[in-house]
């Protein structure tokens, strides 16, 4: 039994630290998600990986935004950050010049890193999937999911707003 508790213990301790543990999978329906997460065709430019090859920098070309606060038109292009090469990261980076849907997070400090969680509005689960044009099947499913989680949301925000007891 003594021996039993430091595997626990250990495998517990795993368990909890990211990149590790499993990701969440989100829907994109969660309060307040949109305030700080956006969704956008883009064109890769450049990635500059650093010497561990877990970290990239990612120079996109913003083409347009599917959903999120992003404005292509103030910010057309964006420098952002990638954790891509963490056991349990959900990405892998494209090559450059390629045509991909992307997940952008705003950080507090208002820049933006693509995160390695998975999601459920995506076309494969992960923050980024390279497509062959913005015609790509593959943009309008994740367009249709999108669709799907802002009609959820909306439902989850009428029934909060609707009143409670006897009328």
């Amino acid at each position: 039994m003594t021996r039993m508790i430091p595997i626990v213990f250990l495998l517990t301790t795993l368990a909890a630290r990211p990149g590790v543990a499993a990701r969440p999978s989100l829907f994109g329906s969660e309060d307040r998600f949109w305030d700080t997460h956006s969704v956008a065709f883009a064109e890769i430019v450049s990635v500059d990986s650093d010497d561990s090859k877990l970290v990239a920098t990612v120079n996109l070309n913003i083409r347009a935004t599917l959903a999120g606060a992003l404005d292509p038109a103030v910010r057309p292009a964006l420098r952002v950050r990638a954790e891509y090469g963490l056991a349990g990261a959900a990405i892998e980076i494209p090559a450059v010049k390629s045509k991909v849907i992307v997940v952008l997070c705003r950080t507090p400090k208002g820049d933006f890193l693509i995160p390695s969680y998975r999601y459920c509005f995506m076309a494969r689960g992960e923050a980024i999937c390279a497509v062959d044009s913005f015609e790509d099947p593959l943009v309008a499913q994740v367009i249709e999911k999108l669709r799907a989680a802002s009609a959820l949301r909306d439902k989850k925000a009428a029934n909060k707003a609707a009143p409670v007891g006897p009328r």
